[in-house]
């Protein structure tokens, strides 16, 4: 195994986001997608599977299922699981925000664009809490 078989949930909805759009994009993307996933998370695909069938998210929750792929809780991850059940109208919504965040401005396994992509949405968010009814 050339790479790293666990990960974090974070860390593998990313993964499994980039190999949908790897095969969204046809064949002529797929080695700047697996270049990604090498360097940023150092996820080969060819340590799970050497068929030319294709490695999809659906692979991977498979590999997931029987064990081959872990998923480990991550204290300092920010999902959108936070924002379940979450009160939107409350002074806590305040703080909490600050503290996603914070959260994602430190977080270790973000690269730099995505932390940018992460803060700019939670701007957003922020800004549209008064309309919002997601409960």
């Amino acid at each position: 195994m050339k790479g790293r078989s666990v990960f974090t949930h974070e860390e593998a909805l990313i993964i499994k986001s980039k190999l949908d759009a790897c095969r969204e994009d046809g064949r002529y993307s797929t080695r700047d997608f697996r270049g990604f996933l090498r360097k940023q998370y150092d996820f080969y695909i060819s340590d799970f599977d050497r068929s030319r069938s294709g490695f999809s998210s659906s692979t991977f929750d498979h590999h997931v299922s029987i064990g081959n792929i872990k998923i480990v809780e991550d204290d300092h991850a920010t999902l959108l699981a936070d924002f379940e059940n979450f009160d939107y109208n409350s002074n806590h919504a305040k703080r909490r925000f600050e503290d996603l965040t914070h959260r994602v401005k430190n977080h270790i396994y973000i690269n730099e664009e995505h932390k940018k992509l992460s803060i700019a949405l939670l701007k957003e968010v922020k800004t549209r809490i008064p309309g919002m009814n997601l409960n």
